[in-house]
């Protein structure tokens, strides 16, 4: 980490492109991920027990060094569809939009709170962290603060959490990952074994989840959000369409529509885990 990086800096990226995995023949910088970068949000976090800073950023940039293909050049559609960040105050500069997120409103107060208070606990339980480093050695790729994102996103941290339908009051996802009956069925497991496990045991279970198939890659666009709600699609930009219109599944989600209804994107589904409030019946 640097400590004298902030909000409006200017940040060089380099990243490794994704087709060099493919055995195909490319430039070994990826082209939409390199060059200059405007930081938009950026979070320092220190830990005294073992002297390691780390930043996670947000950052943008607008323009290329070469044309792009047709039609990536327009708005994202995750923009036209309600992104929070770039409809509602995408006048502002970063400056104003820090001020006016300082002010925040109670909700978005006691969510950064519990959030925190979720992630000491399960720093400090030794079984989760030793789950959390066998996970860490099969999948290099998945970064601490995105998992934790992931979990708080899914169930609040809570291990016992189990979705209800308040339509049908029908038995939905459950645990940690919000794991669903198919998917428990296909790691050998039922919900209520699940819900029977410990944390860490859930994190052994997450870990082999991301073994696939699809399995997780990570990089890049690589989304660990997006990977529950729509395996593959994670590896998409935001502006790729998971569920048109009036498709059944498009029906059946309704949570992860964008604001004005749209088709849901990979996108919606990564604003939808950002921001979504608490669904649990109980847990």
């Amino acid at each position: 980490g640097n400590t004298k990086v902030s909000a409006g800096d200017i940040v060089i990226v380099n990243l490794r492109s994704p087709l060099i995995d493919k055995g195909e023949r490319a430039d070994p910088k990826d082209r939409y991920f390199r060059g200059n970068f405007l930081v938009t949000k950026i979070e320092h976090t220190f830990k005294l027990a073992n002297d390691k800073h780390e930043m996670q950023m947000t950052v943008m940039k607008d323009s290329m060094e070469s044309p792009l293909p047709g039609g990536v050049n327009e708005e994202p559609r995750s923009v036209q569809q309600g992104n929070p960040e770039q409809t509602t105050n995408g006048t502002l500069t970063p400056a104003q939009r820090r001020e006016l997120n300082s002010a925040g409103t109670g909700a978005v107060v006691s969510a950064s709170r519990n959030q925190k208070e979720m992630i000491e606990k399960f720093e400090n339980d030794s079984e989760f962290q030793e789950a959390w480093k066998r996970l860490k050695a099969r999948h290099p790729q998945v970064e601490k603060a995105e998992f934790y994102r992931v979990i708080y996103g899914e169930s609040g941290g809570k291990h016992t959490a189990e979705y209800i339908s308040k339509r049908t009051g029908k038995r939905g996802a459950v645990g940690l990952f919000q794991f669903t009956g198919d998917t428990a069925k296909g790691l050998g497991k039922t919900k209520d074994e699940i819900l029977r496990m410990t944390p860490a045991q859930q994190v052994d279970l997450y870990s082999n989840y991301l073994n696939g198939p699809p399995r997780y890659r990570g990089g890049g666009f690589g989304s660990l959000s997006v990977f529950g709600a729509a395996p593959s699609f994670h590896h998409r930009s935001d502006d790729t369409v998971v569920y048109a219109v009036g498709t059944d599944k498009w029906n059946e989600n309704s949570w992860y529509r964008p604001a004005d209804n749209g088709p849901i994107t990979v996108g919606s589904l990564k604003n939808f885990l950002a921001n979504k409030n608490s669904k649990y019946a109980k847990g």
